[in-house]
């Protein structure tokens, strides 16, 4: 994505941050919170109405049981679909929580969490101190039992007379109002704790979706090697061949030597605004190493930014770094004049552009200042 205004900054905000599972939603919380808040007040109630006493019901067993039983029960395990859909969101975005800042590979890329095995996942995220991490999947483990605890709380008898009489186990309805008391709590915690940070261009659902994210930054193209090793011809972390240039066999198909290659290259890795390795100038969103990428602020936070052009600034001075270098290479004989013609109206524009950037960034700075001293 190309980047020429000011305005461009507020678009690719949106476009980084304008894509969340359902579940994860705002108004999804509150649908689900308020339904935990409803069943906390009807457990009260029935209590209030001495139901661990029993309460009779003038309907038959049937319509009885399917209100009372079934579909509370029904209602109540609708929650082990929504805790394991925010467990399987937590897990699969925290790779890019640790892309949201510049972090080493082991933070984000080698993050391994969606392919292991419950209670697993709750010890490796202990031991990383994800601890989002940890209450999601535990919370998805033991949410399976509050329907069976729910439905083993509520009794039906049928009487001589065609009513029916239902019991509650005081001790049981306490355990769930203490539960459900909890969701009220936990779900809007989860949602909202991390903001847009788990937010992403678009639900990834497919290895294209990933790929989209890379395919034209330094991590696939030798980036590392043209800023670390120069001297290698070949340094590329996912090369999986069964041979070294020189023919000899080694182990670049195992995942051990992926792994191990990407945390000697003490790289930090960022998902934010990265220049074209293949269009020099041109600006994509997606994951690169922290040299040549650029953080890419939240919606939220964008007023909060003491320098709100940075984005912009860094893009303008990326060009007009890539203009002069053609420029001099075209001095020097090393490309034709058809070549770098069309970017010569390019740099006094970019010159002017870069000088009223920092003009303004100035005078934001002294405002800034100036109400800081006010204030004190």
């Amino acid at each position: 994505m190309l980047i020429s205004s000011i305005d461009s900054k507020q678009q690719i905000s949106q476009v980084r941050y304008r894509s969340v599972w359902f579940n994860m939603q705002y108004w999804v919380m509150c649908v689900w919170t308020a339904v935990a808040v409803i069943f906390v007040g009807l457990f009260v109630a029935a209590l209030v109405v001495r139901m661990d006493s029993g309460i009779t019901i003038n309907l038959s067993y049937n319509v009885t049981s399917f209100i009372f039983q079934f579909l509370v029960v029904f209602v109540i395990g609708l929650y082990t679909w929504f805790w394991e859909d925010v467990d399987m969101f937590c897990r699969s975005t925290q790779p890019y929580i640790g892309l949201t800042e510049p972090k080493p590979a082991h933070e984000n890329l080698l993050l391994d969490y969606n392919c292991q095995l419950p209670g697993i996942i709750t010890y490796m995220a202990i031991k990383n101190g994800h601890w989002k991490i940890v209450r999601t999947s535990l919370m998805a483990l033991l949410q399976r039992l509050l329907p069976i605890l729910v439905g083993g709380s509520i009794t039906v008898v049928e009487e001589m007379d065609g009513s029916c009489t239902v019991y509650a186990s005081l001790p049981l309805f306490v355990c769930a109002i203490v539960w459900l008391v909890a969701y009220s709590i936990l779900i809007p915690f989860e949602v909202t704790e991390d903001n847009y940070n788990r937010h992403l261009p678009r639900n990834y659902l497919s290895i294209m979706d990933i790929i989209s994210w890379c395919y034209d930054s330094g991590l696939l193209h030798n980036h590392a090697s043209v800023y670390t090793r120069p001297d290698l011809l070949r340094d590329n972390f996912f090369d999986i061949s069964n041979s070294e240039p020189d023919g000899k066999k080694f182990h670049l198909e195992e995942q051990w030597y992926m792994e191990a290659r990407l945390r000697l290259a003490k790289q930090k890795y960022r998902f934010g605004l990265y220049e074209s390795t293949k269009s020099p100038s041109t600006f994509r969103i997606g994951i690169d190493e922290e040299r040549n990428s650029k953080e890419i602020d939240p919606p939220d936070s964008r007023t909060a930014n003491k320098k709100p052009l940075s984005i912009f600034r860094w893009i303008m001075r990326r060009q007009q770094r890539h203009v002069i270098q053609l420029k001099d290479r075209r001095g020097a004989g090393m490309v034709r004049m058809s070549d770098t013609s069309r970017f010569v109206p390019l740099l006094d524009g970019i010159a002017e552009h870069t000088t009223a950037i920092i003009n303004m960034d100035q005078a934001l700075n002294q405002c800034e200042e100036g109400i800081a001293d006010e204030s004190s």
